[in-house]
């Protein structure tokens, strides 16, 4: 049976997971430590009882788009190092689909 307390973890790991580098394997290490010498979950159970909660969260992003009306940008993540002819340069990676398009594009800009 869960209890308040278990929802309220729930939602500090869901706000602790929109910054950059936290993952759930971190989250419950801090979380183990927290309790040191009591029964803590484990990481399956840990993980379970976040997605328990994670769908209960409604979420809906419903756009609709012309087909090349908009041009979307996504960053894809930190700088990539890729290699060249001339040496090695540093660049980000961003992903760019047409509204309603099944094309992508994939530049890296240095």
């Amino acid at each position: 049976m869960r209890t308040s307390d278990d929802r309220d973890r729930s939602v500090r790991v869901h706000l602790e997971l929109r910054r950059k580098g936290v993952t759930l394997t971190l989250l419950w290490q801090e979380y183990r430590a927290e309790y040191e010498g009591q029964r803590t979950w484990g990481l399956t159970q840990f993980c379970e009882h976040y997605k328990r909660y994670a769908k209960t969260l409604r979420r809906s992003m419903r756009q609709q788009h012309r087909a090349g009306e908009k041009l979307f940008v996504d960053y894809a993540g930190p700088t990539l190092a890729p290699t060249s002819i001339q040496g090695v340069c540093a660049g980000a990676t961003a992903v760019t689909p047409l509204g309603n398009s099944p094309f992508q594009l994939g530049p890296i800009r240095a």
